[in-house]
């Protein structure tokens, strides 16, 4: 029986001892801050009080992915600065992926709020430009949306009939029935100027 007590007393401390050995290696986990959401306050005319629902929508969408993105480049931090054998080259390419996921969903924001502002033609027109951070980037910016208004230009066929034009090659139409009462007597059916009851 000393025997088994002496071997439960001796994995207790080395149990123990391990413990230790593991918190003082283990540095705190840095306190928490999620990123907010950088240049999208872009509250696509909700403000004004004529939202795009669409948008609107896009942009809940956009801010709870940056929340959920947030989330987890904070976890892979604290994965990444814990301590073990051999992470760096799975760090290495972790970092990597998450770099090219925050730099997609920044070019997806940006192309909302270019929509919003300017149509979707000139986000096609500026696919791979950043937004106006620069000068540089506010005059490729103007030059998208110069390209984009042309474009517009040329798709409207020339020589197309208006409305009014093809109404009056139809011939004449009937007098429309008044509505309404006339103004004279008060009484339905005929307009004031053509009023059969003589005032009195």
């Amino acid at each position: 029986m000393d025997a088994v007590r002496e071997h439960q007393q001796l994995l207790q401390l080395l149990t123990q001892r391990m413990l230790l050995e593991q918190r003082e290696t283990v540095e705190p986990a840095p306190k928490r801050q999620r990123m907010v959401l950088p240049d999208y306050d872009c509250d696509f005319g909700a403000l004004e009080g004529k939202g795009n629902k669409s948008l609107i929508g896009q942009r809940q969408r956009l801010v709870h992915l940056h929340d959920v993105f947030a989330d987890v480049q904070l976890k892979w931090r604290a994965v990444v600065d814990a301590p073990a054998a051999n992470r760096a080259e799975r760090a290495e390419a972790m970092e990597e992926a998450v770099r090219k996921t925050q730099e997609v969903f920044e070019q997806q924001a940006k192309e909302l709020v270019i929509a919003h502002h300017h149509g979707w033609d000139v986000v096609g027109q500026m696919r791979g430009t950043p937004y106006a951070a620069t000068e540089e980037e506010q005059k490729a910016l103007k030059k998208a949306i110069k390209a984009a208004a042309e474009s517009r230009k040329v798709a409207k066929p020339p020589g197309k009939a208006q409305p009014a034009q093809v109404a009056a090659a139809a011939g004449p139409s009937a007098p429309k029935a008044p509505k309404g009462p006339c103004y004279k007597c008060n009484a339905m059916g005929h307009w004031a100027k053509e009023c059969p009851n003589p005032p009195k």
